[in-house]
């Protein structure tokens, strides 16, 4: 894992560099950019639900311009978050109770959400155009997970079904029959990702001389993961047995063992542009 960092970090830093052996009449940027907006990772299992959280971007590229034609490359971190939700669901369990009586425990879990966060390292490879204002770029990023965290939320009613009775035992706290609301943190791992990606947008001159090397791009962006990121990494349960009395959810991450989930990602994308070297080129034709 951490070789395949330093490789693709050695592979970004000479694309960065690359531009300085173009002709000099091409124009070269170096280029910074933050963006955020709904972020999402898509599964494919019946019993998730996803609508959705937040993610962001940032990153440091070379851009090299030369008329219309725009190539883009660099390094950016990247979180992918989602949320996933799971209908309400009964859990069961054979027990017996203090005087050596079997019965039925039955813990119903509702309100089950978690919050997923996924961090990588991701590098763009991408091309585009640009006419007077208007540009943009497509193209596809690879990255490598670096970080995960699942946060689970849900409330558990127990209750005890004895065969010589009607009704449940329920709400009787000082028998362990009540209900309770449970958090629990989990550390996750993710596999390769390799996203299509596109933004769309305006480019602004900063400052009032039509020669300056400096720009900015308001942009819309998105970016799709064409891999399953949970790749069968885990095969866990999705109740798990914590002590004698009371069971916990695992992250639901951690049990979509077959399920595909693919990291999805649109918002809004600000980049500064600072150019470097070369002639500097009449930029009457974009402003």
């Amino acid at each position: 894992m951490r070789s395949n960092l330093y490789i693709l970090l050695i592979v970004a830093c000479g694309l960065l560099f690359a531009g300085k052996g173009f002709a000099q009449p091409y124009p070269h940027h170096v280029t910074v950019w933050l963006d955020g907006g709904y972020g999402n990772l898509l599964e494919n299992a019946a019993h998730l639900r996803s609508p959705g959280s937040f993610g962001f971007g940032a990153g440091v590229g070379y851009e090299w311009q030369h008329k219309k034609l725009l190539l883009h490359t660099g390094v950016e971190f990247r979180r992918f978050a989602s949320q996933w939700r799971v209908d309400d669901f009964v859990y069961e369990q054979p027990r017996t109770d203090t005087e050596g009586d079997a019965y039925t425990a039955r813990f119903r879990f509702a309100d089950v959400r978690e919050r997923i966060g996924l961090g990588y390292v991701q590098v763009p490879l991408m091309a585009g155009m640009q006419h007077e204002r208007f540009y943009f770029l497509a193209g596809a990023k690879v990255g490598l997970n670096l970080m995960g965290r699942g946060r689970v939320d849900d409330a558990v009613a127990s209750s005890g079904r004895y065969d010589s009775f009607i009704d449940d035992f329920e709400d009787m706290p000082n028998h362990g029959f009540d209900t309770r609301t449970e958090r629990h943190d989990y550390e996750l791992e993710a596999g390769l990702n390799v996203s299509l990606a596109a933004e769309v947008g305006w480019r602004y001159r900063i400052g009032e001389d039509p020669h300056s090397p400096f720009a900015w791009r308001l942009a819309l962006y998105g970016e799709y993961g064409l891999l399953n990121v949970q790749h069968g990494a885990y095969q866990e349960d999705l109740v798990l047995q914590s002590d004698a009395a009371w069971p916990v959810l695992n992250s639901l991450m951690r049990t979509a063992a077959g399920v595909a989930v693919h990291p999805l990602e649109v918002g809004v994308k600000v980049t500064f542009l600072f150019g470097i070297e070369g002639r500097r080129p009449c930029l009457c034709e974009y402003y």
